[in-house]
Order: C-alpha cells, then sequence, then structure tokens
C-alpha cells in the first residue's frame, strides 16, 4: 500500500496520496519501535497533511503521536489534547483518553471515565469501526482501573477476535495482537492461566509481523501475572521475561517500560534475599 500510495503520488501529484505514504511509513515506525523517527515522521505527515485534509491529518498526528509519547514516557504533555480529542471525537478517543490517564497516574478520573463507558457490560460503545479499538485500550486501562468484573467482561467481548490484530484510523497505527490484549484483561481479571496463554501466544505473533512497541509491556505484565501465580518454573520464566522486555524497552528508548521492569526485578530480587535469610533463621 505504501508504495501504491508513491505511485499514485508521482502520477497526480496530489498531496493526499503522499501523506498517507507517510502516515503508513509511521506506522511501521511505531510497530518496530523507532521512535525517534516515527517522531520524525509524524511532524512531516502533518505538514503534508495540513495542505490535503486538514482535521484528518490532525486527528491521525494525535494518535500516532499518543504511541511515541507514550514510548518516551512523555504523554502527560498530551493530556489536554487528549481530553479535547475525547470530547469531539469518537469512542475510541474517550477510551484512550482513560489508558492515558491510568498512565500519568490520574486514577480518579480514570476509574470514573471508564465506569461511564463500562455501564450495561459496556452497551454504550457502538459496534462501528472504532469498536474494537476501544474494547483493547480500555483493556490495558483496566490493569491500574482495578475492576475485575469489568475486566472479564472486557476478555469476553475481545473473544471472538483473539487471533486478529487491530489497526485503528484506516491503517494509521496497529495495536498488534489481539492476544495481548486479551492477556491484559486477564490479568485485570486475575485469571492467571488465561494471561499466561495469551501472553505467549502475543509474543509469538507480535515477533511474526515485527510489532516491537508492545514487547516490554507483554514482558512486564506476563512476569508479574508469573510472579503471583508462583507456581514451579514462574519464577525463573518471570526474570527471563523481565530481561528481555528490558533489553529492548532499553534499545529502543521507552524509558517508563525500563524503568517498570527494572523495578520489577528488583523487588524480586530483594524478596528472594529476604525469603533467604529466612531459610537460613
Amino acid at each position: 500500500e505504501i508504495a501504491a500510495c508513491d505511485r499514485l503520488d508521482g502520477e497526480l501529484r496530489q498531496p493526499r496520496y503522499l501523506w498517507q505514504a507517510t502516515v503508513f511509513r509511521t506506522m511501521r515506525a511505531l510497530m518496530q519501535g523507532r521512535y525517534k523517527e516515527s517522531e520524525r515522521l509524524t511532524q512531516t505527515a502533518l505538514s503534508i497533511g495540513q495542505r490535503a485534509e486538514r482535521e484528518v491529518a490532525a486527528v491521525v498526528f494525535g494518535a500516532q503521536s499518543f504511541l511515541t509519547r507514550l514510548a518516551d514516557g512523555s504523554l502527560a504533555q498530551l493530556r489536554d489534547a487528549g481530553r479535547e480529542a475525547a470530547a469531539h471525537y469518537g469512542q475510541a478517543w474517550p477510551a484512550a483518553y482513560v489508558w492515558l490517564l491510568t498512565e500519568v497516574r490520574q486514577l480518579d478520573e480514570a476509574r470514573a471515565r471508564f465506569a461511564d463507558l463500562a455501564a450495561d457490560g459496556f452497551e454504550a460503545l457502538r459496534r462501528s469501526s472504532d469498536w474494537l479499538t476501544s474494547i483493547c485500550v480500555l483493556s490495558v486501562a483496566s490493569i491500574a482501573i482495578g475492576d475485575r468484573e469489568a475486566a472479564k467482561t472486557l476478555y469476553e467481548l475481545l473473544a471472538p477476535y483473539e487471533d486478529r490484530c487491530t489497526l485503528f484510523l484506516a491503517g494509521a497505527g496497529c495495536l498488534g495482537s489481539n492476544h495481548a490484549f486479551m492477556g491484559f484483561a486477564a490479568a485485570a481479571a486475575a485469571c492467571h492461566q488465561d494471561a499466561v496463554r495469551h501472553f505467549e501466544l502475543a509474543l509469538a505473533r507480535n515477533a511474526e509481523i515485527g510489532c516491537d512497541y508492545q514487547t516490554p509491556r507483554i514482558c512486564y505484565e506476563y512476569a508479574r501475572t508469573l510472579l503471583n501465580r508462583s507456581e514451579p518454573g514462574d519464577r525463573d520464566k518471570a526474570m527471563g521475561l523481565i530481561d528481555q522486555g528490558l533489553g529492548l524497552a532499553r534499545q529502543t528508548g521507552m524509558r517508563v517500560e525500563a524503568d517498570k521492569l527494572s523495578r520489577l526485578r528488583q523487588e524480586y530480587q530483594e524478596q528472594r534475599s529476604t525469603l533467604g535469610w529466612s531459610a537460613l533463621d
């Protein structure tokens, strides 16, 4: 599709095709964790898009900037813009704003907005083109929200789509394997066995399609799930996942994810040390 847009741009000299090709390239850069490149491309796409479809270009810019800021830990800078988008655009934006609020630790507002969307089994969300995106991002947020029943509902809603990948805004972004979001929802619902199964499938599927941006977070939540479950072999597996996620987070500049994984490893090591002394006593 990128090549087709490049060809149309060359033949027709219409900015919309050059913009679309740049948007697709940004999506690929985000998927592969090339965040400095994606930030440059989002700015380029916005500049081109303002000559074609100004409002659409601004909406796409906001969505792609969300993932870039999520990676570099500066998501708080989008709080005001996110609130405005949630008030004016579709249902994926209010859902994504809940996710943003959980990331910047504004949990009271996040829980209130989540509860509004979760009423009657998330019936407030229309089954339109952005429904699946909404369910996916709410599944991420559900871990911090702490509503197990709502998380179970999200899991059930996602189940028919577990083997798919979710795109948003007609290919402006790819959220990767839906198994990841089912894993998040299952973890939030304290369904450890289901979470482990989906996280394992998500890591495999995302590796196949070259979607790295989710990997550090999947590794973090997968490791936490194993440490909470604490079956034989879980702790060693969890340490391997922490190292895997931490290596990628540092390589790609995902500061927040790297900090979370480092703290989780430290907590585990301190706990093991304490248990070791207890055994000697």
